[in-house]
């Protein structure tokens, strides 16, 4: 059983932050969100919504019901129970759809009706931001604010780096959101510590939003992975990203919508897009690094190539190692190959069938590249095939040696050997 007591505002450091005490099997624990206090106002304890988001996959996962001591938004919970949960039990008779208990309230909640969205800095996130600012739409929604939110975005790091790595970041943030001139708040949460579980970076994020409830009309949720690769074959090892349509739209309500922002484009289309504005020129970072581009993890290749394959790398000489990009360009073409050929990366395969339909400058050298792959790879396995079949004779051979002393005198003391003969001849025929 999870029980999620009443939220309730508390000040930390000249902080404010939204604390719920959660009890699950008994052990007591306290989850919180935090922010700047000149955001306290719209920090919503006056409902569960926020922290029932938050333990809906461990509560699934680990056969939890839920009981929520504050309201409950109506729709919210219809969407959960009628979408989400079915479809998970469904998938696997394993996963648990959790009986909430809680009071529902239907009544509107009032907002500013602001207009938000993460700003990493990565490609997805500077889409969703120059996407939707200074729009002349009027049904195109127009940002108005910016977070960057430590929601265990770096407990990827080692313990040590941490804290280097969270400064560099939310130095560079902030910059980008002063050239963006929009304000940019910067938020806390313990959730990862608070409520373990693999892949929860959807339901993380809306937590985060609805903690914010009274401040948010609309945010939008930068996707990962267009909308082709939408799937949920299996919901203990799917990462939430790919079926991210579907829960925005089931944590969505009437008064505040959360949109899967640009699931209709792939990551290089995306690119594209970004790269002509100079504050991405400035600060686009995208490593697996302590906070820099370094050009040589495979988020960096893949940038850098895609870029370079757009013709737009030179503008980012600010924030890659461009030179070495040149210099080197031979393993960067490799990172093609080996990910789209013997790792089936989904992005590499975006880069290079984009190679194709453009059948630019840059078709003909993709197309030796993944053929140079693919022998190498026909190669291994010739190579493995004929290592097996060696191995498989030379265990025949010996099976029939010792097959040969069955007449002999010392057959009684082989024994041993007869007993391996059986095994060998068991791997023979697997």
């Amino acid at each position: 059983m999870i029980t999620i007591h009443q939220p309730e505002i508390v000040r930390v450091n000249g902080r404010s932050r939204l604390n719920a005490v959660i009890i699950i099997d008994n052990e007591k624990k306290d989850l919180w969100y935090e922010v700047d206090s000149e955001y306290e106002k719209y920090l919503c304890y006056e409902r569960s919504d926020a922290f029932l988001i938050a333990v809906l996959q461990y509560a699934m996962r680990k056969q939890h019901d839920i009981i929520c001591t504050a309201p409950v938004t109506q729709e919210l919970l219809y969407n959960v129970t009628q979408h989400l949960f079915p479809i998970f039990c469904n998938m696997d008779e394993k996963w648990h759809r959790p009986n909430i208990t809680a009071t529902t309230t239907s009544e509107l909640l009032e907002n500013e009706g602001a207009v938000g969205t993460a700003i990493s800095c990565g490609i997805d996130s500077f889409h969703a931001i120059l996407n939707h600012i200074d729009t002349a739409n009027d049904f195109h929604p127009r940002l108005t604010h910016l977070v960057i939110s430590d929601i265990g975005n770096y407990h990827d790091y080692k313990a040590d780096d941490r804290p280097q790595v969270k400064e560099n970041i939310v130095v560079r943030a902030k910059n980008s959101a002063i050239e963006l001139k929009l304000p940019i708040i910067v938020s806390d949460s313990n959730i990862t510590d608070a409520i373990p579980g693999w892949k929860q970076y959807s339901y993380k994020t809306a937590f985060t939003i609805h903690a914010m409830a009274k401040l948010w009309g609309v945010y939008l949720f930068a996707s990962s992975y267009d909308y082709s690769h939408f799937h949920l074959s299996n919901p203990e090892t799917t990462d939430p990203l790919y079926y991210d349509l579907l829960a925005v739209q089931c944590f969505s309500v009437r008064s505040l919508r959360i949109y899967s922002e640009a699931g209709a484009f792939t990551r290089i289309q995306k690119t594209d897009f970004i790269s002509d504005n100079p504050v991405a020129h400035k600060f686009l970072y995208v490593c697996w690094s302590k906070g820099n581009n370094y050009g040589v993890c495979s988020k960096c290749r893949r940038s850098m190539l895609s870029l370079y394959i757009l013709g737009k790398l030179d503008h980012f000489r600010e924030v890659f190692p461009v030179e070495d990009f040149y210099k080197n360009i031979d393993s960067y073409w490799d990172y093609l190959g080996e990910f789209v050929v013997n790792k089936g990366d989904l992005f590499a395969t975006e880069i290079y069938n984009y190679i194709l339909r453009h059948n630019g400058i840059h078709a003909e050298k993709a197309k030796s590249v993944i053929a140079k792959f693919r022998a190498q790879g026909r190669g291994v396995k010739k190579e493995q095939s004929n290592q097996a079949q060696s191995d498989r004779l030379r265990i025949q051979a010996l099976t029939s040696e010792v097959e040969s002393l069955r007449n002999s005198s010392s057959w009684k003391i082989t024994k041993p050997l007869r007993e391996m003969s059986k095994v060998l001849k068991k791997i023979i025929k697997k």
